[in-house]
């Protein structure tokens, strides 16, 4: 869910605006609110037969669990005129570390702000209005998906990721990060933005939905992309993927496709996408200062007509990474810049670096054959067996 940027409000300098309680009489601008979320996240395209579609279906649901006491909504305004609204579905919780007798839990949705009352704080006023409404009926836990551009609302509430979801459990505070060699540790976003300040709207302004006629550029041009990944635990995995540039296939502007090719089979990223599909890449290109970054939602395929297209050396993959892209933005060019990457002036031999089997040898002790090893490898490499 895309909700506005945090407001001015979060300081205290400016009043939030004002929220009241849904009514079935506000059923179908609560829906029309959730189509448009999905417009704006690329999903959906204005005015489509499908959208129609969807907004008829999501009034008849809203009014029915509405009715039922399991859908509940919040509208910002100012005056008469709605600024922006939100949703959250009340369903039993199951017992278990957080309500070891069972309880309730309210799963936030459809947070969105009129376009042009964006940065006036409607999202931060609906999301505490549905925490104050939880809290008072005993609610809990809080549960909702969040996009980066929402994070900001929901962290200085009280919000944490969990999995794939941001939690709040009411009356219990987040525990205090720590570090074992300084008590200098920030704890909060607040903090941080004291120091960091808040990004210019140009650069808010430059993460799109979708990719464009320019920015697929940056993917077509890659030899290179990192893969980054989170299993259910919330443990990180960066992988490197490379091949001749242009291998990541654009399906279309909202859609990639990264061949999986042969590797040591540990599966880490594949093993985490099938715990957690949310992945994040970063596109290098040899040369060029400035890099591109994409995030999204990840599937596996193993679908051999998809596949087909990605074959190189006469083999086509087993198995792509089918992203759908949620944000797709260029990095500024200053880390390379700073650390001269493509200057072959600093270039390393390979040579001052342990080899593999060193490193094995570290390990597994005085047994290893540490040159019989890097032999074996450096054949393989040289034959280019198991490349693809």
């Amino acid at each position: 869910m895309p909700p506005g940027t945090p407001p001015p409000g979060e300081s205290g300098t400016t009043a939030l605006p004002a929220v009241r309680a849904a009514v079935p009489a506000d059923v179908p601008l609560l829906a029309l609110h959730r189509v448009r979320m999905f417009q704006a996240m690329g999903r959906m395209e204005p005015g489509a037969d499908a959208d129609r579609a969807v907004l008829g279906g999501t009034e008849r649901f809203i009014a029915a669990a509405m009715a039922r006491g399991e859908w509940h909504g919040w509208i910002a305004v100012d005056g008469d005129a709605v600024l922006g609204s939100g949703c959250a579905m009340l369903r039993a919780l199951p017992p278990g570390p957080v309500a070891p007798e069972g309880g309730l839990e309210a799963y936030l949705l459809s947070v969105f702000t009129e376009p042009a009352a964006r940065r006036r704080g409607a999202a931060t006023a609906v999301v505490r209005a549905c925490l104050d409404w939880g809290r008072a009926r005993g609610v809990g836990r809080f549960a909702l998906h969040a996009s980066a551009e929402g994070r900001p609302v929901y962290e200085p509430l009280g919000f944490r990721p969990r999995g794939g979801e941001m939690v709040l459990v009411p009356g219990r505070a987040a525990a205090a990060p720590r570090h074992r060699l300084t008590d200098r540790v920030l704890r909060d976003e607040g903090a941080l933005r004291a120091l960091l300040g808040e990004p210019a709207d140009l650069v808010r302004a430059k993460v799109a939905a979708r990719l464009t006629p320019l920015t697929r550029r940056f993917i077509e041009a890659s030899p290179f992309v990192a893969l980054a990944t989170s299993g259910a635990d919330g443990s990180c995995d960066v992988s490197p993927r490379g091949d001749p540039a242009g291998f990541v296939r654009i399906l279309d502007d909202a859609t990639l496709l990264l061949p999986e090719r042969p590797g040591n089979r540990l599966a880490d990223s594949l093993r985490n996408i099938l715990a957690n599909p949310r992945v994040a890449l970063l596109f290098l290109i040899p040369g060029a200062p400035d890099s591109f970054r994409v995030d999204g939602r990840a599937a596996i395929t193993d679908d051999p007509v998809l596949l087909a297209p990605s074959a190189v050396e006469g083999r086509a993959p087993r198995l792509g990474i089918l992203v759908d892209v949620e944000h797709a933005y260029t990095q500024c060019g200053k880390a390379v810049l700073r650390s001269r990457l493509w200057d072959p002036a600093l270039f390393l031999d390979p040579a001052s670096l342990p080899t593999g089997g060193e490193i094995h040898g570290e390990r597994c002790g005085p047994s290893f054959d540490v040159a019989a090893h890097d032999a074996a490898r450096r054949k393989r490499y040289e034959g280019r067996e198991g490349f693809y």
